[in-house]
């Protein structure tokens, strides 16, 4: 009876232990026969390859490390951008990412991260050393800022003009967080109210205004052995000073570094005060 490979499951090309491409026992598998990259494997929709259970003798084989007819592994890089995609093609988005993201990515190449890995890992960086940062465009964070070490997540909190108000109630309808009220007359509960600006798109009176949105930066967050949710500085950003604002930070998380720390433990070791005066010129 043929049986599927144990490292996979699903429609996985990879191993789970090790994640490299699994090499079945039996020869002249369709993976092997007719793939010989991962990538070739994705494009051709390959099924999982069926392979006989191992002999005695056979089990160490199996378990020894893939590298003969392994594809190079790919790069690492030293740090990765997630960004959503913005107001150019989501309701939701308030504000276009593309030349933000450009901004971004400039920002990361001139400052020291790199070569911090380098020095600090001359036989290269693992995975999560990388610098994660998410950028999104509406209060809905669906790059997950929140899990990165840095987020960024735009928002414009409307400014009410209660005398435009005809109390037609489409504003309570729009807002999800029951951030406003009509009686006596509109009035906007800032605690609640998280920027997403959706009360302002639907004011036919022009009583809730959406002013330019500007950015909150959380550093800090990550998954893993230890996860821990990001931690928001008490300051907003405008779209022009985010790259400056990320050289700094990264300036910062470089000079304090620890070999072997995470991005999340040199922040909560240095406090956000240290990002919040960095950030602010003190």
């Amino acid at each position: 009876m043929s049986w599927e490979c144990p490292h996979q499951s699903g429609e996985a090309l990879l191993c789970s232990r090790r994640g490299q491409p699994c090499r079945p026992l039996e020869t002249g598998c369709v993976l092997c026969g007719r793939v010989t990259s991962v990538g070739d494997a994705v494009r051709e929709r390959v099924p999982l390859p069926v392979c006989r259970p191992p002999e005695r003798g056979e089990k160490a084989a199996a378990a020894a490390p893939m590298t003969a007819d392994m594809p190079p592994a790919p790069p690492n890089p030293a740090w990765q951008l997630t960004v959503c995609r913005g107001a150019e093609s989501c309701a939701a988005g308030l504000v276009a990412l593309a030349e933000t993201a450009a901004a971004l990515e400039d920002a990361v190449r001139r400052s020291a991260w790199a070569d911090h890995l380098r020095r600090t890992y001359p036989e290269g960086h693992r995975p999560h050393h990388r610098l994660r940062i998410a950028v999104a465009a509406c209060p809905n964070a669906c790059p997950q800022p929140q899990i990165c070490d840095i987020g960024l997540i735009a928002g414009s909190r409307p400014r009410v003009r209660a005398v435009a108000c005809t109390a037609c109630g489409s504003c309570l309808d729009a807002c999800r967080e029951g951030a406003l009220a009509l009686s006596p007359g509109l009035a906007l509960d800032p605690a609640r109210c998280v920027g997403c600006a959706a009360c302002a798109r639907v004011c036919a009176a022009d009583a809730l205004v959406a002013p330019q949105p500007t950015f909150r930066l959380l550093l800090g967050g990550q998954l893993g052995r230890h996860p821990a949710w990001a931690e928001e500085l008490p300051l907003r950003l405008a779209p022009h000073q985010l790259g400056p604002a990320l050289e700094r930070v990264i300036a910062l998380l470089v000079r304090h570094a620890r070999p072997g720390e995470r991005v999340g433990a040199t922040v909560r070791r240095l406090g956000l005060a240290a990002f919040t005066d960095a950030l602010c010129g003190t």
